[in-house]
């Protein structure tokens, strides 16, 4: 049983996709479920808040189409509105609050780590899928899935884009 399950998990000395998939979704669980750290500094409240704000608008789109402050910075500067707007759909999807969100963003990481080690098997063999397995057990990128930080859109969608290449 347990040599057909490595055999599963591990191929030709490297850890397969699914492999790295599943660590990389079970350990950012584990991290925003088990330690449920809050919010802290003002950039990730900033994010959710502005995202919240657009959400309870009678009508976003027009919110999103025609005004600027959404997306506002500390009021000095325009932020780029790709998070925020990734922000705004799942809270009109799945109500307000941080579970979906969370839940999001770890199938995220773990679709990055994937995205990573096709890279790296791309680059050096089957054994560049290590590269995605070490990015699945990174601390501060499993940390990421429970904040709202625009890192956890922005490298799923990068490492993504240049899998795709």
């Amino acid at each position: 049983m347990a040599l057909a399950l490595r055999s599963r998990l591990v191929r030709a000395s490297a850890p397969t996709l699914g492999a790295i998939f599943v660590t990389a979704v079970l350990l950012r669980a584990a991290w925003a479920v088990g330690v449920a750290e809050p919010l802290e500094y003002n950039h990730p409240y900033q994010y959710l808040s502005h995202a919240l704000w657009v959400a309870e608008r009678p009508d976003p789109l027009h919110v999103v189409l025609n005004y600027d402050n959404w997306r506002v910075h500390y009021d000095r500067w325009t932020a780029a509105p790709l998070y925020y707007l990734f922000l705004l759909g799942a809270l009109k999807v799945f109500g307000h609050g941080m579970f979906w969100i969370r839940v999001i963003q770890c199938l995220l990481g773990g679709l990055a780590a994937v995205s990573l080690a096709r890279i790296g098997a791309r680059i050096s063999g089957s054994r560049g899928r290590w590269a995605g397995m070490l990015f699945a057990v990174h601390l501060p990128l499993i940390q990421l899935c429970s904040t709202t930080l625009t890192e956890a859109l922005y490298v799923p969608l990068m490492l993504l884009a240049f899998d795709l290449l």
